[in-house]
C-alpha cells in the first residue's frame, strides 16, 4: 500500500533542484513560500556563532507561524485518516523537525522526550558533509534550502546545522 499523502515543506525552487520521488501516493500537498518569511534567507551579515545561534532561535520562533497552513493540512489529513502520510523538507531538521515536534506534542509525548529525539538528529546525520560538502561539489551556493550557507565560515555553520533543543523550545514558547 502506497502513501496516501505527501506533504512537501520545500520551496518550489528546492523541489525543482531535487524533484520529488513518486512514493505511490494518492495526492501531494505542496506550498511555495518566500524564504524571506523565515528571516533566514541571507546569512551574509552574521559575524559570530552566537549571532548565528540567535538567528536560528528567531527562525524557530517563526516556523510555526509561517508553516501554519501546512501543519494544519497535515493534521487534517491525520484526523481524516488519510494515512500513511509523509512530510519532508530538504534536510529534515528544521521545517520537518518542528512539524514532527508539534505532532508529538499533540500526542502528549513529554517535551523532554521530544527534545531528546530532536537532539539525536545531529548524531545521526553529519549535515556539514551531506548538505554543505554536496552543494560545494555541485558548485551550488544553496544547500538544502539555505541560501548562502556554503559561503559561511565553518564555525558560523555549526549553530545553523545543529539540532539544538533550545531551538524547539523557542518554537514552543512562541506558540504558547
Amino acid at each position: 500500500m502506497g502513501l496516501k499523502v505527501v506533504i512537501d515543506l520545500r520551496t518550489l525552487r528546492e523541489a525543482g533542484r531535487d524533484p520529488p520521488m513518486n512514493w505511490g501516493m494518492t495526492r501531494r500537498l505542496h506550498w511555495d513560500y518566500d524564504r524571506r518569511e523565515l528571516g533566514s534567507a541571507d546569512y551574509a551579515g552574521v559575524r559570530s556563532s552566537d549571532e548565528m545561534r540567535g538567528t536560528m532561535l528567531g527562525l524557530y520562533r517563526r516556523l510555526p507561524w509561517v508553516f501554519a497552513p501546512q501543519i494544519s493540512a497535515l493534521l487534517t489529513c491525520i484526523v481524516k485518516g488519510e494515512l500513511p502520510l509523509l512530510f519532508h523538507c530538504s534536510a529534515g531538521k528544521d521545517r520537518t523537525g518542528i512539524t514532527a515536534a508539534l505532532i508529538l506534542s499533540l500526542l502528549r509525548v513529554p517535551r523532554e522526550i521530544i527534545f531528546d529525539d530532536y537532539a539525536v538528529t545531529e548524531q545521526l546525520v553529519d549535515f556539514e558533509k551531506v548538505l554543505v560538502a554536496r552543494a560545494l561539489q555541485e558548485g551550488r551556493a544553496e544547500a538544502a534550502g539555505h541560501h548562502g550557507m556554503t559561503a559561511l565560515a565553518p564555525e558560523l555553520r555549526v549553530p545553523l546545522l545543529r539540532s539544538d533543543p533550545d531551538y524547539l523550545q523557542a518554537a514552543f514558547a512562541a506558540i504558547e
